[in-house]
């Protein structure tokens, strides 16, 4: 799994920084990531994890693997967009 922290930091616009900070690992070093659900504390961050490098597979229960392109890009376009607004005030 790798989705965003939804704990509210203070404020919503700490919290969403927090999710865009940089990693503190290698993404290079990551071969699988196994997503258990659809939720956006489990797969949120996934496209951002793949627009900084990974290469890896995601594996996913049978359940969820028909839901996270959909969902994930929503939720992507969703965190990207508040996201780039808060950085760029």
């Amino acid at each position: 799994d790798f989705g965003m922290v939804q704990s509210n930091l203070g404020n919503l616009e700490e919290t969403m920084k927090w999710n865009g900070r940089d990693f503190e690992f290698d993404i290079e070093k990551i071969d699988y990531i196994f997503l258990t659900h659809i939720h956006a504390d489990h797969c949120s961050l996934l496209p951002l994890l793949v627009k900084r490098g990974f290469k890896g597979k995601i594996i996913s229960t049978a359940p969820t693997a028909p839901a996270p392109t959909t969902v994930i890009f929503i939720l992507f376009i969703l965190f990207y967009g508040y996201t780039r607004e808060i950085l760029t005030r």
